[in-house]
Order: structure tokens, then C-alpha cells, then sequence
């Protein structure tokens, strides 16, 4: 499984999704006029992070720089007042966090929230103005060979429509305890994670989350994996209420019932989670559950595996609820009472974004190294006579000049509208910018190509 990665949680403020009543055919509305509804409601995540600490740089002349790294993925909008869902994977990691709009807006970001036992985070922006919602599907039943439409910002190159069907359903793909994901065939690659699964009406039915490739460039083969939407709707409700997500426990692990395990126990059935160890002063100790038993249903639910058991734990906390066992070669019933899981009392949110983050407030910090020109450097790097300003010899890797498109030969020739001549000034510049809360200084670069504008990223 591949996946983007990049992530984090702060502020606790309250969601309020808006939910649809029963998904219905399209019927008259085409897909082009669904789609054109759709689009405002997804947006495109940018996260950067830190690949490696600070380090000495020859480059730099030893200056301390960051290796640093960005990623991009996908969001929808949840809450007009700017709540927005993605993947836990898409932010995990990220000193910081901007989302754009449809139209072009870029605002930045605040991480919320995140489920550490399924891939989804919150993240929060501040709006002037109400935003285009995405409504979630109140009914999240999907069925196999039904159409879906995926929303994304696929490899970062901006907001991009597929389209597709549900090609299986309940798929353990090994990512949670709780997997039942759902399969499609629409076009999902990196940068998708985190974007909706609409179905026909035009509401989510699940986050696009994952793919499955066996290519070297990790692209799309029509296996795209979504969290199922009923997952998120649980999380929200969740942490409306309490701040956090509150899950059931048993107390127990269990694995899939194979045909040989079944044989060897008398089973007659095909399905079910053989137990394989029970916590002690657990609700499932407390039932009388042993290693060995194999639970069967869940209340009126059939177990088909330790995922469904899982599952059904996981949202029936403080429920008092009948499981059907099959011990010693006979049928038994027992009665359990779901407790809340000890893991989950960890689950409120916490500053999880790092509020340090690199400094970028001198050349050295961004990885560059910069000289005045001289003839020697002109002859070096080719420069014609009439070219000014600060040559780059050289740039650290993995630095966020590299990653801003500067080269060694480039010229800076203005930061700020004004004349670059000294690289001291230049820095000092660089700082004075930083230092009256600018997150960005432009500079116009000489390269082979002609001149362009570049934004330095600047942070204090």
C-alpha cells in the first residue's frame, strides 16, 4: 500500500455536519451539473514538514538548515463555519497547514483533531463568510456496482474529477483493527487521500484514503480504497459530544476463523472470530470468555471476522448484548456489557503540530548559498555582463530553496523591489520581513530560462 503522508491536532471546536436524507438517482441533473455543485465543497491540502532536523551544510557555509518536505492531499468541507475533514495521513507530521479553495483562495489551516485508530483529521480554517458545504449521505449503505464520483487533488496538480463504480465492499485492506473499506475503480492516486466519495446524489459515502499499485511510480490501477462515510459520521458525533472519540471495549483478541481452525474445532459454520487471548478484568473475563471460543454473532449481528467483532465493539459502548459462542464442539450465548476502551481516554485533542517548525529567516536557513558576482563567477555560470545581483552557488538539498525552484547559476537580482548587491543586507532584509509577521518575501530571479518571480517562504 502506498500513500502520501503528512499531519497534526490543536483547538477543539465544534463540527456540525449537515446530513441528506436517501441518496436518490440523478434522474434528469447531469453529471456535468452535479459535478460543478460538488467541486466547492473539496478542497486541496498543502502540508509541510520537516524531513530532518536542522544540520550543518557545506553549502551553506555551516549554516543550520531544515530538510523539508511538501506534501499535498484533499479535504470537503463538513461545517459552513470552515471545518473541513481529510486524513490523519495527509497532516501527520506538518509544522504547517494551508487549504485551497475551488476558486483559488488559499487560507491557512489549523489541525483539530485525529482519530488515531482510523485515517481521518480536522482541520479548521477561518472564513469571512459561510462555505459550501459537502452533505453526508444519512443513508451510508453503498452496494457493489453502484456509481461514485472521487474529488481530489491527484499528485498536486489541482482539483480533478473520476468517476467510477463501488467494486467491493468491507475490505480489510490490514490498515486498522476496523477496516471495512470501500473498493472503487475511480481514478485515485496520490494526492487523493483525503477527498470525497460522492455517490450519484451527490453525497459522501466515504474519504478517499489509499491505493493499491505495483508500479514504481505508484500510480492509479483502478484499486482505490475510501473509509467508509458512516466511520466519519461516528467520529464527529463522537467528538461533538465529548471532546474525543469514545470506543467500545471487550477486552479480547480475536482472529478470522479459517476452514482448517473450523474442522479442527467441530464448527459447522463458515464464518466467525476464534478467540485468542482475553484481558484480564476485562468485560470479556467478566463474561466468562475463553481462548478458543468462537464468537458467532454480536447481538443480531452475524461475525464474519475479528474486523466485524471489532467493529460492532467499537460502537456499542455501554450496551448490554448477547454473544453467540460455539465452546467445546456446542453452541453457547453469553451476556457481556461493552465498557469504554482505555486507549480511548487519549484521544482528546492536543497540539499535536509543531509549533517550533524550521526557521526560515536568512539565506542560510533555506539552504542557500550566495555570492556577489564576480567575473570568475559570471565565466563559472555563464552570466552575460548586464546580469546584477546575488549569484547562487549553490544549493543544499532537500532545502526549501531547492524546493522553491532555485538552481545554482541563479542571479537574484531584486528581494523586496529593491536592487540584491550584498548578501549580508540581503539577509538582514530576510529578517526585518520575518519579524513584522510576513510569511513569504518575493525576489526576482535571473535563470537560464529568463527572469521569473520566486516566494521565499519566511518563519520566525
Amino acid at each position: 500500500m502506498l500513500r502520501q503522508a503528512l499531519a497534526l491536532s490543536l483547538v477543539v471546536t465544534p463540527l456540525s455536519p449537515v446530513f441528506a436524507g436517501s441518496s436518490a438517482a440523478m434522474d434528469s441533473q447531469t453529471m456535468v451539473d452535479l459535478v460543478a455543485r460538488l467541486i466547492p465543497t473539496v478542497v486541496n491540502v498543502t502540508a509541510h514538514h520537516v524531513t530532518a532536523p536542522p544540520r550543518d551544510a557545506a553549502a551553506t557555509q555551516g549554516a543550520a538548515f531544515a530538510r523539508v518536505r511538501t506534501g499535498v492531499g484533499s479535504g470537503f468541507v463538513i461545517d459552513p463555519s470552515g471545518s473541513i475533514v481529510t486524513n490523519r495521513h495527509v497532516v501527520e507530521g506538518a509544522y504547517d497547514l494551508t487549504v485551497t479553495f475551488s476558486d483559488g483562495r488559499t487560507v491557512p489551516a489549523q489541525l483539530v483533531w485525529t482519530s488515531m485508530a482510523v485515517d481521518v483529521a480536522f482541520l479548521k480554517v477561518s472564513v469571512d463568510k459561510p462555505l459550501p458545504v459537502a452533505t453526508l449521505a444519512a443513508d451510508q449503505s453503498v452496494r457493489i456496482g453502484q456509481r461514485v464520483i472521487a474529488i481530489g487533488n491527484p499528485l498536486g496538480l489541482g482539483t480533478s474529477v473520476s468517476a467510477g463504480i463501488v467494486s467491493a465492499v468491507d475490505r480489510d485492506i490490514k490498515e486498522s483493527p476496523y477496516d471495512a473499506f470501500i473498493q472503487t475503480d475511480a481514478a485515485i492516486n496520490h494526492g487523493n487521500s483525503g477527498g470525497p466519495l460522492f455517490n450519484e446524489a451527490g453525497e459522501v459515502v466515504g474519504i478517499n484514503s489509499a491505493l493499491y499499485t505495483s508500479t514504481s511510480n505508484g500510480g492509479s490501477q483502478g484499486l482505490g480504497f475510501a473509509i467508509p462515510g458512516r466511520d466519519v459520521i461516528f467520529l464527529i458525533d463522537e467528538f461533538k459530544r465529548y471532546g474525543r472519540v469514545r470506543a467500545g471495549w471487550l477486552g479480547l483478541n480475536a482472529q478470522k476463523l479459517t476452514s482448517d481452525m473450523a474442522e479442527a474445532l467441530r464448527f459447522p459454520g463458515f464464518f466467525g472470530a476464534i478467540v485468542a487471548t482475553v484481558a484480564p478484568n476485562s468485560p470479556a473475563a467478566a463474561a466468562g470468555l475463553r481462548s478458543g471460543d468462537i464468537v458467532q454473532t454480536f447481538g443480531d449481528e452475524p461475525i464474519e471476522d475479528a474486523t466485524t467483532l471489532n467493529r460492532a465493539t467499537a460502537l456499542s459502548l455501554g450496551k448490554h448484548v448477547q454473544l453467540g459462542l460455539w465452546r467445546d464442539g456446542k453452541p453457547l450465548t453469553v451476556s457481556v456489557t461493552i465498557a469504554e476502551d482505555p486507549q480511548s481516554h487519549g484521544a482528546a485533542a492536543q497540539p499535536y503540530m509543531d509549533a517550533s517548525g524550521p526557521r526560515f529567516a536568512s539565506t542560510g536557513d533555506m539552504g542557500l548559498l550566495l555570492a556577489p558576482l564576480t567575473g570568475e563567477l559570471r565565466q563559472r555560470f555563464k552570466l552575460q555582463a548586464g546580469v546584477r545581483g546575488l549569484v547562487v552557488t549553490a544549493v543544499a538539498e532537500d532545502s526549501v530553496a531547492q524546493e522553491v525552484g532555485l538552481r545554482a547559476g541563479d542571479v537574484i537580482v531584486t528581494a523586496q523591489m529593491q536592487p540584491a548587491t550584498d548578501v549580508d543586507d540581503l539577509d538582514r532584509l530576510i529578517l526585518t520581513q520575518a519579524s513584522s509577521g510576513r510569511h513569504a518575501m518575493i525576489v526576482l530571479v535571473q535563470a537560464s530560462g529568463g527572469e521569473r518571480w520566486v516566494a521565499l517562504p519566511l518563519r520566525l
